[in-house]
């Protein structure tokens, strides 16, 4: 691994939450037809997003077939916790923000740890469902229903700009297997 490998992790995952973020405004505008790329660009994110903090910790990552898409998996690893803790942060200051602007619909009054897990382990389900799985299966049927992307999106984009802007805060301290 090269050094700076998990930096250029941390880029790629802010340009895709970026672009979800993007594709979520997009939809009062177009409706559900960008629901499922939304989520598609937001797992890849978080999928580089939680790969480059394994790679910041020196915890090895699965880079081919199904195993390496787990995230579950990784967003549980102790080499993410600074991940998980900075997204409940942010899903609280995207829901302040939605509920100030004004433009979403049905702000939560709060948004407490569980229902922020929920969105993300919703995420989490819905690029299980399909990017584990090679090629893409065909879904039919309508939209099931996911998390709320605009939320969503926010947290997660304010994540990863913590990540690539203060990259060693992430850091874990050097005990263990790893270290």
């Amino acid at each position: 691994m090269e050094k700076s490998e998990y930096k250029e992790f941390a880029a790629l995952a802010l340009s895709y939450f970026h672009a979800a973020d993007a594709l979520s405004g997009a939809q009062s505008k177009r409706g559900r037809c960008l629901f499922r790329p939304t989520l598609f660009v937001l797992g890849q994110g978080l999928e580089l997003m939680l790969k480059g903090c394994m790679l910041l910790n020196n915890k090895p990552i699965i880079r081919k077939g199904s195993k390496g898409h787990e995230l579950r998996r990784l967003w549980n690893d102790d080499a993410c916790a600074e991940i998980r803790d900075r997204y409940l942060i942010n899903a609280e200051v995207a829901r302040c923000e939605a509920a100030d602007t004004g433009f979403y619909k049905a702000v939560p009054k709060t948004m407490n740890d569980k229902l922020a897990t929920n969105m993300l382990f919703s995420l989490i389900d819905f690029h299980g469902e399909g990017i584990a799985r090679y090629p893409v299966p065909e879904i039919k049927g309508s939209p099931r229903k996911g998390p709320r992307t605009a939320w969503l999106s926010k947290s997660l984009f304010y994540t990863a700009h913590d990540f690539y802007a203060r990259t060693e805060d992430f850091r874990r301290p050097t005990t263990g297997r790893y270290s």
